[in-house]
């Protein structure tokens, strides 16, 4: 065996073999030979290690192929009774080197590696040089041909022998190659490494590496030593010790961890308290126990939080095998001061452990002062602990808990969502107080859709409490549910039902398609107007195309209620927002407008104005002639409010027919001109308009807004627009409408008259802006400035 002081040599001594070699095998020297796969159909090599094998690399060959396939495997021999690993590689390139991982390492020995699977798409091999001389043992495969003459070029990856990874742990100075060669040794070392490594146990600078080794080794001999080794280490190595016979669950050294949950040292009692927890056998339960339990022997706060907590591991642990000392245990631990992490495990254990005894405890937790306590009740009834048996128990408990408790304890049952026991909760709800009611219901929500909870609920909008009721009535609005619209359809079917108030109000706020019916029954004739509005809404939001025509009667029936008539605008509004006819719907209002109260016509007038279209515009023209006054004034703001084009030749006979002095006239006229200015509207079009409304206009605000309008290159406009440029109030918004106007003009058959325009506006001395821009385009055009 080599000496320590040579093993760090040894190392980099064999690391720098290997990379050389593996150079080697990159840069092929002159004497390897290519050796092409495809002549034999397979290559190999028969070879020794002397390490643990790791991995082996081969540099593959393709003669200038940008990309083969082959396949490289790792034999236990020729025989290739046992593959060790094996890989196929794809688009290898030429002297590429392919890598096999062998895992878990294989144990020095003699080995057979193949290279197989000659590709289809080129050639691939293997190098091959001379073996001088031959080494035993060694010999390189061709197909079934033999030859210990010559080795086929590779590389291997191995760890150094158990033997030399064992003398360096003893010997070497170095923190790093410690550690490194109790890794090493950790998944390499034999059983019978054990003897050797044991007195290393006590080695402060060696100890941990060392337990790697008999953490990692399952051999019974590993548990003898480290329990031998406990009574004659301290400090640091014999900590290292326990931890290890806890990670192993050593269960021979209970015996001697149990004195150690009293140690003066609290490190060491605290490590033994866990390594007995984790090791778990009654033993270790029996010793936890009498920790916790004896008086005189009862260990610092510190230990006994320690002793708590690994008691609850072995609880959970012993359970199967010892219920009654698991149980034990975890009351033990729920009594231990100074311990309260702990104690709420050994809850959540105990009620595991016996569910039948678990209310009472939960319900004693839950009216505890600490709030972690209560808490921790309300948390285990709502998550943790199911069956319905329990929630039957749990249910039963309630009416023995404190009022003040009782919202919070209903509330984590509620949202258990026991679909066996819903029945036996809604009925303790009937009786209960309306808080405790309330907190039931901020559950629900997560409860999967069901019908008899629904029916329930339902019930529940009957009831005599205010809050209760508006309570129930929101969570039913909200709630996704198809059972509640069914459930609702199903009470609002029969003849006479539709005086259930709550149930007409739930239907239109949820606008419940099968309660269409009912909601329009409402709607006609209910007594409570504020109900009949919302109904009306409601039907605005359902209705299709069949029931355009009880819409329209809606409007009839309203008469002057505001109320109403705002409930219909609304429901006229979403229905226009689905129907493709809106002339068709908008005719059945048209239809009835003689039958409409004043109010109800100017709630129509507001609906047209929402539809568009030519029958809403011919409807609101109608109107103008009504005989109410204000529903006349209402028929022009609509009109001049209106947002399509169409609409302007009505505006301008409707503005031709009123006095100068009529405000309606200055709404139309401003209305026709605001339409003109639409983008949408063709030029030709335009133009023909603006010739119509000029004659109308009376103030600088009309004729503002016309020459913002008539900014176009049209000879007939800018003859109109010269008209204004004596007049002082629009003189400057005139001369820069035409010079917009003109400029488009230059040159084309119409220059003359934009020249003619330019002229005037170039004599407008002031004006100097517009003037100065003016003899800018006559020059331009080559026209004499004035």
């Amino acid at each position: 065996m080599p000496p320590a002081a040579a093993i760090r040599p040894m190392l980099c001594h064999s690391l720098a073999a290997m990379l050389s070699a593996l150079v080697a095998a990159l840069h092929p020297a002159s004497a390897a030979e290519p050796v092409a796969l495809d002549q034999h159909g397979h290559l190999g090599q028969v070879f020794s290690t002397t390490g643990s094998l790791r991995a082996l690399q081969v540099v593959v060959p393709t003669w200038g192929n940008p990309s083969v396939r082959v396949t490289l495997t790792l034999w236990d021999s020729t025989a290739r009774v046992q593959r060790l690993a094996t890989r196929q590689f794809t688009n290898v390139a030429d002297n590429a080197t392919v890598r096999l991982p062998v895992s878990p390492p294989a144990p020095p020995g003699v080995y057979y590696w193949e290279l197989s699977d000659p590709p289809s798409n080129g050639r691939a091999g293997v190098y091959a040089i001379p073996a001088d001389p031959p080494r035993p043992g060694w010999a390189a495969i061709f197909a079934d041909r033999v030859d210990p003459s010559r080795c086929l070029q590779f590389t291997t990856e191995e760890s150094l022998p158990a033997a030399a990874w064992i003398a360096l742990l003893r010997t070497a100075t170095d923190d790093h190659l410690i550690t490194e060669a109790g890794r090493a040794l950790a998944s390499d070392a034999p059983p019978s490494s054990l003897a050797t490594l044991a007195p290393l146990l006590a080695d402060q600078r060696r100890a941990h590496a060392v337990r790697m080794v008999f953490e990692s080794i399952p051999d019974p001999e590993a548990d003898r030593l480290l329990c031998a080794a406990l009574g004659s280490t301290t400090g640091q190595c014999r900590l290292g010790i326990i931890l290890s016979l806890g990670r192993r669950r050593t269960p021979d050294a209970v015996n001697s961890l149990a004195p150690l949950l009293a140690d003066a040292d609290p490190t060491i009692a605290d490590a033994a308290a866990w390594a007995l927890g984790e090791i778990a056998v009654p033993a270790a339960g029996e010793s936890l126990l009498s920790a916790l339990t004896n008086v005189e022997a009862r260990p610092g706060q510190a230990q006994r939080r320690a002793a708590a907590d690994a008691a609850v591991v072995a609880a959970r642990r012993l359970a199967p095998l010892d219920p009654s000392l698991a149980r034990r245990l975890l009351d033990a631990v729920a009594s231990t001061p100074h311990a309260a992490a702990a104690a709420e495990f050994a809850l959540l254990e105990q009620c595991r452990l016996n569910p039948a005894a678990a209310p009472p405890q939960l319900a004693e937790w839950a009216t505890a002062e600490d709030p972690r306590r209560r808490h921790l009740a309300l948390w285990l009834i709502q998550n943790d602990l199911v069956g319905s048996n329990l929630t039957a128990a749990l249910i039963a408990q309630t009416s023995a808990l404190p009022p003040h408790v009782m919202p919070g304890w209903v509330a984590a049952l509620a949202r258990r969502a026991d679909p066996a026991h819903w029945n036996a909760l809604f009925s303790f709800l009937q009786s209960a107080a309306p808080e405790i009611r309330l907190a039931a219901l901020t559950a629900i929500p997560d409860w999967p859709p069901d019908a008899e909870v629904t029916s329930h609920l339902l019930a529940l909008l009957d009831s005599p409490d205010p809050s209760t009721a508006n309570a129930t009535a929101t969570l039913l609005r909200r709630l996704p549910w198809r059972e509640v619209d069914q459930a609702i359809a199903a009470r609002l079917a029969p003849v006479g039902a539709h005086t259930n108030d709550a149930l007409l109000r739930l239907a239109a706020r949820r606008a419940t398609p099968a309660a269409l019916p009912a909601l329009l029954t409402a709607a006609r004739a209910h007594p409570d107007p504020d109900l009949r509005a919302e109904c009306i809404r409601a039907v605005g939001r359902l209705a299709t195309p069949s029931v355009h025509e009880a819409l329209a009667d809606l409007a009839v029936r309203a008469g002057e209620d505001e109320r109403l008539l705002a409930a219909i605008a609304q429901a006229w509004r979403d229905l226009l927002g689905r129907t493709p006819d809106r002339d068709r719907a908008i005719g059945r209002l048209r239809a009835r407008w003689q039958r409409l109260t004043p109010a109800a016509r100017i709630t129509t007038l507001n609906i047209a104005q929402t539809a568009g279209g030519q029958v809403a515009l011919e409807l609101v023209i109608a109107a103008l002639d009504d005989e109410t006054p204000e529903v006349r004034t209402e028929a022009g703001r609509r009109l001049a409010e209106w947002t399509s084009p169409e609409a302007v030749p009505a505006l301008t006979a409707l503005a031709r027919r009123l006095p100068g002095d009529d405000p309606q006239r200055a709404r139309l006229l401003a209305g026709a001109l605001r339409l003109c200015a639409a983008a949408s509207v063709p030029p030709a079009e335009r133009a023909a308009w603006l010739q119509q409304l000029h004659p109308l206009l009376r103030t600088p605000a009309e004729r503002h807004a016309w020459l913002a309008a008539a900014v176009l290159p049209n000879p007939a406009l800018i003859a109109l627009a010269r008209r204004w440029l004596g007049e002082p109030a629009v003189r400057t918004e005139t001369a820069t409408a035409l010079l917009a106007m003109c400029e488009p003009l230059l040159g084309t058959d119409h220059a003359a008259d934009a020249i003619a325009a330019l002229r005037e506006v170039a004599t407008a001395t002031d004006l100097p802006e517009a003037s100065n821009r003016a003899r800018d385009l006559l020059r331009r055009a080559g026209d004499a400035v004035p």
